[in-house]
């Protein structure tokens, strides 16, 4: 009789044995998760960070066309508002894209105006355009023709660097460098801040 649970327990005992070798050579080892909250700018490759901003850009730049004449893009004057980072879900993540356009198609040089576009990332990780919080159904108006670039950028404001008229200029034209700011206000409308002539640090 003992030698019998002897025999048992020593099947038993290389049965586990075995059980372990054959878990330990057979299981792959675990893909390493990327949290849905890893920055666009910190934690992805550049590859990957250019591609994201890259459909970011076209999002917006396909909103801004169908809505305008005479468009003008430039993906350097695309921001996050809210990035895609640790700090906040991928679901907030809001991005901007100043551009100019003649969204009433009326022709003729000073019909061209700065504009916003908000885009998102949505479900499935698709790009949104978030209408509601876009010209023209939100007021953008920094009181230039040209916005040159974006020197500063939060939630709710904006610092920018544009071209002002001296009073000899042609409307088409303006010459003076300016530095502006814009604040969003609780009806997602942007308002000017202040403008001030350019200087080394705004």
């Amino acid at each position: 009789m003992k030698k019998r649970i002897l025999f048992i327990v020593v099947v038993l005992i290389f049965a586990f044995a075995i059980d372990a070798m054959t878990e330990t050579t057979t299981t792959r080892p675990k893909k390493k998760m990327i949290k849905a909250g890893t920055a666009i700018d910190v934690g992805r490759d550049q590859d990957e960070r250019a591609s994201i901003m890259k459909e970011l850009f076209e999002k917006a730049s396909q909103y801004a066309s169908a809505i305008s004449c005479e468009t003008e893009l430039d993906s350097k004057k695309l921001v996050a508002l809210v990035p895609w980072d640790d700090d906040h879900d991928i679901w907030d993540a809001r991005y901007a894209l100043i551009w100019r356009g003649d969204i009433r198609c009326w022709g003729g040089s000073g019909s061209s105006q700065p504009h916003i576009t908000i885009v998102g990332i949505g479900m499935g990780g698709s790009i949104v355009v978030f209408p509601e919080l876009s010209s023209p159904v939100v007021e953008f108006n920094p009181s230039v023709r040209i916005i040159d670039r974006i020197i500063k950028v939060t939630e709710n404001e904006l610092t920018l660097k544009g071209m002002d008229w001296a009073s000899s200029d042609a409307l088409c034209c303006p010459s003076i460098p300016v530095h502006i700011i814009m604040r969003r206000d609780g009806k997602n409308n942007w308002k000017l801040i202040q403008k001030k002539p350019a200087t080394k640090n705004p």
